[in-house]
């Protein structure tokens, strides 16, 4: 009986681990939005400088955060049924990707924040480390 629930204790630990491991969109997306009405000096201690700063036609500035990450999957050789030649499999390559917009008005206020990407996840560890103390 004593093995058993300590099993489970540990089931639930592991459990909880991972789970607070993995990267979410609503973590990404509290980082990114908690962003709104601050001071792009803020933003850059936080966030670091963006990959690229862009005026807009009123005047704003665009600035833009970029995270690319390749992933290839392992090439696997291997014989037909027959053994009469070689099949390959693998070898693909995933792209993952997120880009993050933050436009800050005249005063170096941010008045607006988004993100589109495949890869804009983020841990409890990042969005602590991402998110807007005010």
């Amino acid at each position: 009986m004593i093995i058993i629930q300590s099993g489970r204790i540990l089931l639930a630990i592991g459990l909880t681990m991972i789970l607070t491991a993995c990267g979410t969109v609503q973590n990404y997306n509290a980082a990114v939005t908690s962003w709104k009405n601050a001071s792009a000096n803020q933003l850059y201690t936080a966030w670091g400088y963006p990959n690229t700063i862009k005026k807009l036609p009123n005047g704003n500035q665009l600035l833009t955060y970029i995270t690319v990450d390749r992933v290839k999957s392992p090439t696997v050789i291997s014989q037909n049924e027959e053994k009469t030649h070689a099949v390959i499999t693998g070898g693909d390559v995933t792209v993952y990707q997120c880009t993050t917009w933050f436009e800050v008005n005249r005063q170096q206020t941010i008045v607006n924040a988004t993100f589109k990407g495949n890869n804009c996840l983020a841990t409890k560890a990042f969005l602590n480390q991402h998110l807007n103390q005010r």
